[in-house]
């Protein structure tokens, strides 16, 4: 909320000043000449918890978390489509493409906002069964940036999102369910849609880790990092009748 009226702090702030009159000594106020560039388009790092997702064995196309929420009786499916394309242009993530590169990497990039429609990501259900929630997952394609697959269930006013597990994790959640809310708020005022704008861009942080683990103060600590790597892990025997 600080950050969406031009306040700007750090969690750390908040905790550590604990009073709104000692945070006002400390937070800034955004201006006209602070840069709003960071939009998250192009080119992405891979992470190391992308690459190790890349690396582990079996498919992982349809590696997703699921959320389903309920909403208001009054919103229908060309309601859910507008604040669904509000999601998909705010947030770069929901657009990624990982596409094999020639040596067995994905190329990761985020195509512009309004490269995704979100007609097409939506599928319309009479209830929201298992059946149909296998479906949705199974629609989910990296590859082609089809990182959300939803279902709108009409009669009970029930919206599933599922999302490729390299867009979203259990705090991104927070996020786009408050953005929702707004999107809809927005929407249902006959407004346009148009969510707060985001802070860093996951293709801004995975840059700076990059470029941060190439660091001499990194580096000199890869070689004792290495030996751990290199330590069998002492694990106890399997134990058939136990573990599953």
């Amino acid at each position: 909320r600080a950050r969406t009226a031009g306040v700007l702090c750090r969690p750390r702030d908040i905790f550590v000043e604990q009073t709104v009159a000692r945070l006002a000594q400390v937070a800034t106020m955004v201006t006209g000449d602070t840069d709003e560039g960071d939009d998250g388009l192009g080119e992405v790092i891979a992470t190391p918890i992308v690459r190790w997702l890349q690396d582990a064995q079996g498919e992982i196309g349809q590696f997703n978390q699921t959320m389903v929420v309920t909403v208001p009786s009054a919103v229908t499916e060309a309601d859910v489509v507008v604040v669904l394309q509000g999601l998909l242009d705010r947030h770069a993530m929901l657009r990624l493409r990982a596409e094999d590169n020639s040596v067995g990497a994905w190329s990761l990039t985020v195509p512009e906002p309004g490269s995704v429609d979100a007609r097409g990501c939506l599928q319309s259900v009479d209830v929201l069964s298992d059946e149909a929630l296998v479906q949705a997952r199974a629609r989910l394609n990296p590859a082609t940036g089809t990182m959300l697959s939803a279902l709108w269930a009409g009669s009970t006013a029930q919206l599933a999102l599922v999302i490729h597990h390299l867009a979203v994790d259990g705090v991104s959640w927070r996020i786009l369910l408050e953005d929702i809310n707004i999107g809809w708020t927005q929407h249902h005022a006959g407004q346009p849609v148009a969510l707060p704008p985001g802070g860093t861009s996951f293709a801004r942080w995975s840059a700076l880790i990059d470029e941060h683990a190439r660091t001499a103060e990194v580096l000199e600590h890869a070689e004792a990092w290495k030996r751990v790597a290199a330590t069998p892990a002492l694990l106890p025997a399997v134990r058939p009748e136990l573990d599953t």
